[in-house]
């Protein structure tokens, strides 16, 4: 599950304030955000999500925008979403860094092993405890170091930019 927001006049540069993966367990098996949310006896029945925006984002208007991805049928991934506008209000003054910037849907490329095109059912897959939720890093509001390559955020294969983000 992710929660994206993007501003007005943000040229469609979404920014996750949340995301909900693989908890525990393996990716078959394992105990994912959606199921914590509707507790052990989970039905699918609709639950709500709480989480706060970013107090450091400025004001203004936004779309927000939350999606499940579901992985259940072989290489072909369901997107069940939801958005909403909404106005912020308050003292913040930052808008998120080109490091935690996408385009969406381009942020979902085919392209991606394991994260989109991947068969939850196949043997090496199954059993694995690891699920990297696709696209960007979830932005808090608060400025980071990253030391790492950034690959396709923009479903563009092959571009690789080093991020380092200092306080």
């Amino acid at each position: 599950m992710v929660l994206w927001m993007v501003g007005y006049a943000s040229q469609g540069n979404w920014f996750k304030i949340a995301q909900r993966g693989l908890i525990n367990g393996t990716i078959q098996e394992g105990m994912w955000g959606q199921k914590i949310l509707g507790g052990e006896n989970w039905d699918g029945t609709p639950e709500l999500w709480t989480d706060t925006i970013p107090p450091a984002l400025k004001p203004g208007n936004y779309l927000i925008r939350h999606e499940i991805i579901a992985l259940h049928i072989t290489n072909k991934p369901q997107w069940n979403l939801q958005c909403a506008h909404l106005t912020v209000t308050g003292n913040g003054t930052q808008s998120p860094e080109k490091a935690y910037l996408a385009k969406v849907p381009e942020v979902y490329s085919m392209d991606r092993e394991p994260e989109i095109n991947i068969d939850v059912y196949a043997p090496g897959v199954a059993i694995s405890t690891v699920y990297n939720i696709p696209g960007p890093p979830v932005w808090n509001g608060e400025k980071v170091k990253m030391d790492r390559l950034v690959n396709g955020f923009k479903g563009s294969k092959g571009q690789e930019d080093q991020i380092d983000l200092v306080p």
